[in-house]
C-alpha cells in the first residue's frame, strides 16, 4: 500500500503503536528490566570493510576490469553448461522438453561465439574463469537427475534446473550489457543484448512446457 506518492509503506505500518511504558512511583521504567539492552562484544560492532580492497594481486579496481572478470566467468559458464545439456536431454521423457533442450543446445553455440566476439572487440584475452555459481547449478542439475525416477517428475526437475541456469545467464548478460553501455562499447552491447533476448525466450518456453504439460503429468505420478 502507498502512504504518499513514491513512498511504500508496509500494510501493518501505522496501525501498530508501541506499548506504553509501565513506570513505578520512582519513575523507573519497568520495561527496561523486562527487555534489557542486548550487549555486543567489541568484535560484533567494529567489523568494517576496507574501501581500499583486500590486497589481492589481481584486485579489480575499475568497471572495465570488472566487466572482463564477469565476461570470463560467463564464458566458462556457457561452455560448461553445454557439456551438461546432453545429459539432461538423455534423461527427459517429454518429447516437447527434449526438442526444447536440443534447440537451446544449438543456440548456446551462438552465445559462445558472441562472447568470443566481445573478447575480440574489447581486446580481452579469450579465456574462461571458473564460475562458482554455475558449478553449483550444474551440481544441482546432476543431483536432480540422480534422485528422481524417469518420467514427468524428473522432467519437472530438469526444467527447474534449466530455468535456474537461464535466470543466472539473464542476470549476467543484462549486467554485462549495462557495463558495456557505460564503457561506450556499442558493438559489445548489441551482441550481449542479442543473447539476453534469446535467454529470456528460452526461459519463457521452458515455463510454457512445464505449465502446459510436464507439471500436470507430474501431479498424477506416485
Amino acid at each position: 500500500m502507498k502512504d504518499k506518492p513514491g513512498k511504500l509503506v508496509h500494510p501493518l505500518q501505522g496501525k501498530q503503536t508501541p506499548p506504553k511504558s509501565d513506570t513505578t512511583r520512582s519513575g523507573k521504567d519497568i520495561n527496561r528490566d523486562k527487555y534489557p539492552a542486548r550487549e555486543y562484544s567489541k568484535s560484533d560492532t567494529t567489523a568494517t570493510i576496507s574501501p581500499k580492497g583486500n590486497g589481492h594481486a589481481n584486485e579489480v579496481t575499475g568497471l572495465r576490469k570488472l566487466f572482463e572478470t564477469q565476461l570470463r566467468d560467463l564464458y566458462w559458464a556457457e561452455k560448461n553448461f553445454t557439456r551438461t545439456l546432453p545429459k539432461m536431454i538423455q534423461n527427459t521423457s517429454s518429447g516437447e522438453l527434449t526438442d526444447t533442450l536440443k534447440q537451446h543446445l544449438s543456440i548456446t553455440q551462438d552465445h559462445l561465439e558472441r562472447c568470443e566476439n566481445v573478447f575480440a572487440l574489447m581486446n580481452i584475452p579469450k579465456e574462461g574463469k571458473a564460475s562458482v555459481a554455475m558449478q553449483g547449478l550444474i551440481h544441482e542439475a546432476n543431483d536432480i537427475m540422480n534422485i528422481t525416477t524417469p518420467g514427468s517428475v524428473r522432467d519437472a526437475g530438469i526444467i527447474s534446473a534449466a530455468q535456474k541456469v537461464k535466470h543466472y545467464e539473464i542476470a549476467s548478460y543484462g549486467t554485462l550489457a549495462a557495463f558495456a553501455r557505460q564503457l561506450g562499447e556499442v558493438k559489445a552491447v548489441s551482441l550481449l543484448e542479442e543473447t539476453l533476448i534469446e535467454e529470456k525466450v528460452a526461459d519463457a518456453i521452458l515455463s510454457e512446457v512445464a505449465e502446459h504439460a510436464v507439471n500436470k503429468a507430474a501431479v498424477n505420478t506416485l
